[in-house]
């Protein structure tokens, strides 16, 4: 791997938790129904033109992502959904969302994304220690030291030196994302969530790449943000597995949109079950705003920019095929350059930016992100 290619790597790295903030006051969402008596309450200067030639703008192969789509659906969707789906109201799911702190592996799943930040400052041979248990990581991390060594004679053949040349704070983060993918597996019956989780760790990584390219400055919460963007649909699948997998089904199919099969099947939809997890978590206000309001920014209240880039993000991972969300890109989806989030972004930018030549980054920048993510999940 070269130089450039590692820099590029190292800015956005399984940057996966730092510091927890505080319990955020829930905003409202007027189409949310009404919710249960003793139910959380529902949320609602320009640069001239050069004279040289203009880039020419590869677009994504929508043939080639499709059928990568549909192989991580096929992938995820493990059990076939059941030929009568149970429906549920909104009260009984409402209920069932109550007890998902007591559910092991999803609650320690989070944990462990608020805690992996107080592990950063670990030594070296702490980390060795933790991670030489896991043969599979232990062979990827080996790897991944030999991309950056030139010479032959240097070739890394223990965790120490590995680690070293990596760094500490890039092991643990990878540690943790190959964890995570390891892990997701295991949260709902009938179903293999690490393609979510691909497009979930995609979706943070192009935010952060957006927030460094506009030089917006949103700081470390703007990566949980984009990472738990689509927790919800985790906490939904996690509590009615069974109807879950049939709105998947349905979804892909073409039988209606994601979050109107959720709420037809579950009386809600993901982003407010996100909103009611995230809020039992203590999460930070700007993750439970992105996990609200992804679809639309423009009802955050205390962090538009973070909501405003994660939205994006989350329509540049759909758009470069980038795991799987659960749900596909539409006509009514819009354009890069045309969605409503660049609204909320141009109010925080300086310079107008050009839509073309940032979306030519960001495609050859999710190309090396896939290659990278498609390796975890290999040996996850």
């Amino acid at each position: 791997m070269s130089v450039a290619l590692r820099s590029s790597f190292g800015a956005w790295w399984i940057r996966l938790v730092h510091w927890m903030g505080y319990r955020p006051q829930a905003p409202s969402v007027a189409e949310t129904p009404p919710a249960a008596p003793d139910s959380p309450p529902p949320f609602e200067a320009v640069a001239e033109p050069c004279a040289q030639e203009e880039p020419q703008i590869k677009r994504p192969d929508r043939s080639q992502v499709h059928e990568e789509l549909a192989r991580s659906f096929a992938q995820t969707v493990v059990v076939p959904a059941p030929l009568v789906a149970t429906v549920l109201s909104r009260e009984q799911t409402l209920a069932s969302l109550d007890g998902l702190q007591q559910i092991p592996s999803l609650q320690s799943l989070v944990q462990g994304f608020v805690k992996i930040s107080g592990n950063d400052l670990s030594s070296i041979e702490d980390v060795v220690m933790s991670i030489q248990r896991d043969p599979a990581l232990c062979i990827r991390l080996l790897t991944m030291a030999n991309s950056v060594v030139i010479a032959s004679e240097l070739r890394v053949t223990d965790l120490n030196t590995a680690v070293h040349l990596l760094g500490v704070l890039r092991v643990r983060r990878l540690q943790k994302a190959f964890f995570t993918l390891r892990d997701a597996r295991q949260l709902a019956e009938g179903l293999d969530w690490r393609h979510l989780w691909i497009h979930a760790l995609a979706t943070a990584a192009l935010a952060e790449e957006l927030d460094k390219e506009l030089g917006t400055k949103c700081g470390p919460q703007l990566y949980l943000a984009g990472l738990l963007h689509d927790v919800g649909k985790i906490a939904l699948s996690t509590v009615a597995a069974e109807t879950y997998r049939t709105v998947l089904v349905e979804a892909w199919n073409d039988k209606g949109q994601l979050e109107e099969l959720e709420r037809a099947y579950l009386g809600i939809d993901h982003r407010e079950a996100g909103w009611i997890f995230a809020l039992q978590n203590k999460l930070p206000e700007a993750v439970v705003e992105a996990v609200a309001f992804h679809n639309d920014p423009s009802k955050a209240v205390s962090h538009p920019l973070e909501v405003a880039l994660v939205s994006i993000a989350n329509y540049l991972s759909k758009e470069f095929g980038l795991g799987f969300s659960g749900s596909r890109l539409r006509e009514a989806d819009g354009d890069f350059k045309d969605l409503p989030a660049w609204e909320i972004v141009d109010k925080y930018t300086v310079f107008m930016h050009d839509h073309e030549v940032l979306a030519e980054k960001l495609r050859v920048f999710s190309g090396h992100l896939k290659g990278e993510l498609r390796s975890i999940k290999e040996i996850a």
